[in-house]
């Protein structure tokens, strides 16, 4: 006990930097597996995977992928019952930004949803990548 007294700061130190290496691991587990444009698409033609855009309706009419299912962050709480049929296929989590995308990952692993998947830099990254999107 008195070796705690005595490297008190040492000790902080070391549970500080601990939980610092840690944070990002467990961050990842609570919402879901980030995945890149290209995994994105492998997903959507070999793993026959879904699309979820949960951006607000104006961002969605600016461009979205073909097969999106449009259910934004706001609603997605109260229409669950809509892609429920879904839950055992993998489902792309297309958003904004990473805070939405992760939000909305948590809701639906904790509705047992068991592939959830957040596209890595959202619809900035689909189309630096140069990927297609349709505008409505």
């Amino acid at each position: 006990m008195q070796f705690l007294i005595d490297n008190f700061v040492w000790v902080a130190l070391a549970i500080t930097s601990g939980t610092m290496l840690l944070w990002p691991y467990l961050m990842r587990r609570a919402s879901c597996p980030s995945v890149s444009t290209l995994e994105a698409t492998q997903l959507l033609n070999y793993k026959d995977a879904n699309v979820l855009d949960v951006r607000a309706e104006a961002e969605f009419r600016a461009g979205h992928l073909t097969a999106a299912r449009h259910l934004p962050l706001a609603d997605l709480a109260t229409r669950m019952k809509e892609i429920e049929r879904l839950k055992k296929r993998p489902l792309i989590v297309f958003a904004a930004n990473d805070r939405d995308a992760g939000a909305a990952c948590r809701s639906l692993r904790a509705q047992g949803f068991e592939q959830v998947f957040n596209l890595a830099g959202g619809v900035r990254a689909w189309r630096e990548a140069g990927l297609p999107l349709v505008t409505d």
